[in-house]
């Protein structure tokens, strides 16, 4: 979900994920990504206000803590389950056009590893994933670092069956 189409939504969120549950049965792994930074987003840090900041936060933050908070009671009940939580590597190593959006996903990269840790023996595993290249077949531009889908897919995939990081960090390095 992306922000203007429900992402910011918490109550969509959380019927999204009740419709999934009542098709596919229980909610093995959730993974969140929400925004994937759009000029509507590019906001230099020196004219970041409240009310440009609060539709990123709403979308990154509160749209995770609904979206986790729907599944993990399960999660937690069964013993098991995966929660990985995407954002871009900004999340880390900030880039100022996105002074908004980095900031509400630094806020949710914390929660995530705060969740790891207070999860750590309960058989639920969460992650955090900062992806901090192009995403498609293709170079969005000569030069520039990408990976398709398909290898992000064996990515998360690889850190849903190995459990074993807190977080991914998918660069050109």
């Amino acid at each position: 979900m992306r922000a203007g189409d429900g992402g910011a939504d918490p109550g969509s969120i959380t019927s999204a994920l009740a419709a999934a549950r009542e098709r596919f049965g229980s909610i093995d792994v959730l993974e969140f990504s929400p925004h994937a930074g759009n000029t509507e987003s590019m906001i230099d840090p020196l004219d970041v206000t409240p009310e440009n900041l609060r539709p990123a936060v709403d979308a990154m933050l509160f749209g995770a803590v609904a979206a986790v908070q729907t599944v993990l009671p399960e999660m937690r009940e069964r013993g098991s389950g995966t929660i990985l939580l995407t954002a871009g590597v900004g999340s880390i190593d900030p880039v100022p056009i996105f002074g908004a959006l980095n900031a509400a996903q630094a806020a949710t990269r914390n929660w995530a590893f705060n969740l790891h840790a207070a999860l750590a023996s309960t058989g639920v595993h969460v992650a955090h994933v900062a992806i901090g290249v192009g995403i498609g077949e293709t170079a969005p531009a000569p030069g520039y670092p990408f990976r398709t889908p398909a290898q992000l897919a064996d990515l998360f995939w690889g850190l849903h069956v190995s459990r074993d990081a807190r977080e991914l960090v998918v660069t050109d390095a």
